[in-house]
Parts: structure tokens; C-alpha cells; sequence
């Protein structure tokens, strides 16, 4: 059973949050920084911490022990970045609350750009390669380097969604999409292969009322999919309601009427029921 699934290209992504300024507390943040492996980045990297309702910047560099402070920051969210970092990107400083003439503590992390492309790059080649463990794995590793870009949210929700996690896969699939816009679309389109692999089980069952269940599911959030409709033909076919599998084949022509797949299943259940209603009565 095959449902059409879709990933788009793979990359690092910025953004940001907008939150309230007040200017009068004097909060402090010290932090360390790291890298992906845990090492304690070198001296002289400069980060840019925003306060995001204003937009002020703050600019510092780590020390020899890669740790860096800033001082006398008003009450409010903060993000932080790596400026003049080419190749590289800050994880793990996003979202950073501070009030009350606060001394706060973070940990960011300095991660190359290219080691997270080529780690998600490898999750969806995995994904297409049908080895699900593989891609959960690199997808977590993915979340967990980089928890505040939306690819490796994405990646992840797409390897949930092979195994049937409707509700997991969403969360994920939600998440990539507050961080990047581009990921707003594909929400239900990871709800729906969710849906279909959920369904693709319970075939493997022979649960075909349950696997039915699945595709209605999944045509009430996009009722546009003709694969959905074919692969609800596929199922009713098992049952042996074949004019309920014609119906719902023409449905799936009649959104995708170039499919030669479609074509040729009706041709196929056409035949199947002829033969049907050929057959002598037994009384």
C-alpha cells in the first residue's frame, strides 16, 4: 500500500519570537558554550543576544573557558545567535526569560551547519530506504543538536510518521512549523501518512473495516488526496464489496484522472465484479 509522501529539501533555518521590553531591572546572564560533541567552544566566538521585543543587541565574545556575560539586561525574552559565524549556528539559546534583577545561567551550542545538513540529509535517506529506525534515531539526534530549528523537527515528525504516531508526529510536525513558515503546509500532510501507515497495519491484520477508518481520517483532513480514495478501493476489494471499491476508485480518477495505476485498478474491479454477478445463484 503506497501513499504518496513528501519531503522538502533540508537546511538550517533562523527566526524569532516577540516578547514585551521593560528597561528597568538589570538582570545578568552568564553562559557557557559548547559544541555538538560537548567540547568547550574556542576563545574569541562572538554571539549576539537579542532582546526580542526591542530588537537591542548585545554583542560578546567567550573567553578561553568559552564562556561569556552580559550584563544589565532589562526584564524580557531573550535569543541568542553566533555573529560573523559563517557555517556555524548557536542551538539552545533561544526563548531565554529574564526579570527581576536576575542572574541567569544557559548553554548554548555552537553546531557547523554542515554536520547538521548531512545528518538530516542521511535521516531522509533512511526515510526513503524504508529503515525507520535508522531515521528515528538521527531524527532525535537531529532535535536534540539543534531543538530550535524546524528542519530537524520536520525530519523527525516524517520518520514518526512511517511508523504510524499519529500523535507524536504531529506534535513535531506543529513545532517545525512555529519555527519555520515553510513547514505550515505540511502539517496535515504528516498527519495523513501517520493515517496511512496506521492503516497499512491494519491491512497486514486483515482489519480492513479498521484500515477504512484510517483513509476516512485521512479524507476529512484532505479530501483532495486521490491516493487516499484508491487505497480506501484497495480495501474495500478485500472485502469483497466491490462496488463500493468501484466508487471509490472513480473518486480517485476523477482527482487524478492521468494515473495509469488508477486506470488499470478499475479495469481490474470491473472485470472482478462482472465475473461476480455472472455467477449462478445457489439455492
Amino acid at each position: 500500500m503506497n501513499i504518496h509522501r513528501l519531503i522538502k529539501t533540508l537546511g538550517a533555518a533562523a527566526f524569532s519570537i516577540v516578547f514585551a521590553l521593560s528597561l528597568q531591572a538589570s538582570n545578568q546572564l552568564k553562559c557557557t558554550v559548547t559544541n555538538s560533541a560537548g567540547e568547550t567552544a574556542e576563545k574569541n566566538v562572538e554571539l549576539l543576544l537579542t532582546h526580542t521585543a526591542s530588537g537591542r543587541d548585545w554583542k560578546k565574545k567567550t573567553n578561553d573557558k568559552g564562556q561569556v556575560e552580559f550584563k544589565g539586561l532589562p526584564d524580557g525574552t531573550f535569543d541568542m545567535q553566533g555573529n560573523n559565524l559563517p557555517g556555524r549556528l548557536v542551538t539552545k539559546a533561544s526563548g531565554i526569560e529574564l526579570s527581576g534583577d536576575e542572574k541567569a545561567t544557559c548553554s548554548p551550542v555552537l553546531v557547523s551547519v554542515d554536520v547538521l545538513n548531512a545528518l538530516l540529509q542521511d535521516a531522509n535517506v533512511a526515510i526513503q530506504t524504508n529503515k525507520n529506525d535508522e531515521a528515528l534515531r538521527m531524527g532525535r539526534e537531529a532535535v536534540e543538536i539543534a531543538p530550535n530549528v524546524g528542519n530537524t523537527h520536520f525530519i523527525l515528525a516524517v520518520a514518526l510518521a512511517r511508523t504510524g504516531d499519529l500523535e507524536t508526529a504531529t506534535t513535531h510536525a506543529e513545532r517545525a512549523a512555529e519555527l519555520n513558515e515553510q513547514y505550515v503546509p505540511m502539517v496535515d500532510t504528516i498527519k495523513i501518512q501517520a493515517l496511512g501507515a496506521q492503516a497499512d497495519d491494519l491491512l497486514t491484520e486483515k482489519d480492513f473495516d479498521g484500515a477504512i477508518s484510517k483513509y476516512e481520517q485521512a479524507s476529512e483532513i484532505d479530501p483532495g488526496q486521490a491516493i487516499i480514495y484508491y487505497n480506501m478501493s484497495l480495501a474495500y476489494a478485500h472485502k469483497k464489496e466491490l462496488s463500493k471499491a468501484l466508487e471509490f476508485v472513480d473518486k480517485a480518477i476523477a482527482l487524478d484522472p492521468a494515473d495509469a495505476e488508477f486506470q488499470q485498478r478499475k479495469i481490474q474491479l470491473e472485470d472482478m465484479f462482472q465475473k461476480e454477478l455472472s455467477k449462478p445463484l445457489e439455492l
